[in-house]
């Protein structure tokens, strides 16, 4: 009877540690679960970020590029109206623009 005592606890001690077994994988799977699940969150968040701080830069970027474009056609225009105009063409721009002054006036 002794044995049978022994056997019964065993078995029963067999049973408690396969339930034990049981909660800890259901633990260890919640416990992943949430990991994947928080690490994916903050992967999405590093995306995000990331993307905006790409476009903040590719914004500024073309805003650098436009300027720096409206200069260089600034400098280029002045330097073609420069070596198109000599003194002649100079002076009959400035006496075409005087003269519609003073038509504009007497209107």
């Amino acid at each position: 009877t002794q044995q049978l005592e022994m056997q019964k606890q065993m078995e029963d001690g067999r049973q408690e540690g396969q339930v034990i077994l049981a909660q800890a994988r259901d633990i260890a799977e919640k416990i992943k679960d949430e990991a994947v699940s928080k690490a994916k969150e903050e992967a999405e968040e590093v995306v995000a970020k990331a993307r905006d701080l790409i476009k903040k830069e590719s914004d500024e970027a073309i805003n650098q590029v436009r300027l720096h474009f409206a200069e260089l056609a600034i400098l280029a225009a002045e330097r073609v109206i420069d070596k198109s105009l000599d003194g002649k063409i100079h002076q009959d721009i400035i006496e075409k623009v005087l003269n519609e002054s003073a038509e504009l006036n007497r209107s």
